[in-house]
């Protein structure tokens, strides 16, 4: 889990030193590895691409960027 929280503060610009792994987060982490090895057949290491995939999305896309009415970024881990 710790190399998609890493791949994610680093795909989105987050600040490490202001935005840690807590156990909320572990926890929220955790429960989206286990959908995401139910969709890879099991796989843990098709798992964590299958989440990688999912912050490159995030990051491509201008609404969760901030390019929307709002002007609000919708790029939280959470």
């Amino acid at each position: 889990m710790k190399s998609v929280w890493n791949y994610y503060i680093e795909r989105l610009g987050k600040n490490p030193n202001l935005l840690s792994l807590t156990k909320g987060r572990m926890a929220k982490g955790l429960a989206r590895f286990g959908e995401a090895k139910k969709k890879t057949g099991g796989d843990p290491d098709k798992a964590v691409q299958l989440m990688k995939l999912a912050v490159d999305a995030m990051a491509a896309s201008p609404h969760h960027m901030g390019k929307n009415e709002q002007g609000v970024r919708y790029d939280s881990w959470e």
